[in-house]
């Protein structure tokens, strides 16, 4: 629990169709919470790790980045 919430601190995403296949997976290094009037914010440090694979070419991904996650009250 991170400021009276419940929320997520790790993520799997997964996609594909006939040509593509995705597979990543989204580790928090670190959140930045901010509480503004009708909405929380956070900010999120994450470490993301996985492939993407698209016909015969394959793409290793590790890499970091920042995402958000906004919830409307």
């Amino acid at each position: 629990m991170r400021n009276g919430r419940f929320i997520p601190t790790s993520f799997r995403i997964s996609a594909s169709d006939e040509n593509i296949d995705i597979n990543l997976t989204l580790h928090t290094i670190s959140i930045h919470f901010i509480r503004l009037p009708l909405i929380h914010y956070w900010r999120y440090h994450i470490h993301v790790v996985g492939e993407i694979k698209k016909n015969e070419f394959n793409v290793k991904i590790d890499t970091f980045d920042i995402m958000e996650y906004m919830l409307f009250t």
